[in-house]
């Protein structure tokens, strides 16, 4: 996805593409939903099925909506970034980028790997759940790495620590709310 490729990079310039990039993607997104809802005769759409299948039918549906969820992680990711750590280091982003570009590689091949047939509704499920894990292991790893910075400072104040500690638990239980639906799913 467009958007969460590349994470690093305070010039003015990249900035703002990022920004146009992220912006045009959801923008996109919301077209997709848009359409189908509005084209949506009946009750409660988000809970028919029906509705589901005819928002996913398209190819190009698929990958704009695919890549609109990877938009918002980003969005959610730089936001609870600025929320609990602020403005990362150069060495905690170059680390991030790397480590989602070595994620992504990793699991892609897993995904070519895994599924032999060409299944959409399959592939697309092994992408959402892999970009949620994907996303909650490296809010997981900035806190370590944070972490490792705070304890090498002189000057670290409590309320810098008490942020990380909530951090980890936030990340914490968002891998329990992740156990909790492979429990419902397969057991």
């Amino acid at each position: 996805a467009i958007g969460c490729v590349r994470l690093r990079g305070d010039g003015g310039g990249d900035r703002a593409m990022r920004t146009r990039i992220v912006t045009f993607s959801l923008l996109a997104g919301v077209a997709v939903i848009g359409r189908a809802w509005l084209g949506w005769e009946g009750e409660q759409p988000l809970l028919r099925l029906r509705f589901w299948e005819v928002l996913f039918e398209s190819h190009l549906h698929k990958l704009i909506l695919l890549n609109t969820g990877c938009n918002l992680l980003y969005l959610l990711a730089k936001f609870i970034q600025l929320l609990f750590l602020g403005q990362l280091r150069e060495l905690e982003a170059h680390k991030v980028g790397d480590r989602i570009r070595s994620y992504a590689l990793v699991k892609i091949v897993f995904i070519g790997a895994i599924l032999h047939e060409h299944d959409d509704r399959e592939m697309m499920v092994w992408f959402v759940w892999l970009a949620l894990v994907g996303f909650l292991k490296q809010m997981g790893l900035l806190v370590q790495d944070r972490l490792e910075f705070m304890t090498l400072s002189i000057n670290t104040r409590t309320t810098e620590y008490l942020k990380l500690a909530d951090l980890l638990a936030l990340v914490q239980a968002g891998n329990l709310g992740m156990v909790y639906v492979c429990l419902r799913v397969f057991g």
